[in-house]
């Protein structure tokens, strides 16, 4: 495991179509486990957001430090381009990065 999988919590569980899962928060504990049943034929990469460890706990919390802890993640493993599954702030961290960077965005379940 390397640095950015410790620092963030990373976990990659399944093949196929990568997709990222932003947890509900900020403040809540990573809960993207709790998809596997429901993403088989995908890799499902999901990890804890800033705020609570492992992730950094530190300031800023801001929608631009968020995006930029997603790319780190997302550049960690190794993922060009990404499925993104969000739920409740995650949902919303999902719009704005796919707004921010739309050539890594393949899109969003249901749409």
């Amino acid at each position: 495991m390397d640095g950015a999988d410790r620092t963030w919590g990373i976990a990659r569980e399944g093949t196929g179509r990568p997709g990222v899962f932003l947890h509900g928060g900020p403040g809540l504990y990573d809960y993207g486990s709790l998809l596997t049943p429901e993403t088989v034929g995908w890799q499902l990469i999901h990890y804890q957001q800033r705020g609570l460890p492992p992730a950094p706990t530190t300031e800023p919390f801001t929608l631009e430090q968020h995006l930029a802890d997603l790319l780190t993640v997302l550049d960690s493993v190794g993922i060009a381009r990404v499925i993104l599954i969000g739920h409740s702030w995650g949902a919303s961290l999902g719009l704005f990065a796919a707004m921010e960077w739309a050539r890594r965005a393949m899109g969003e379940p249901g749409r």
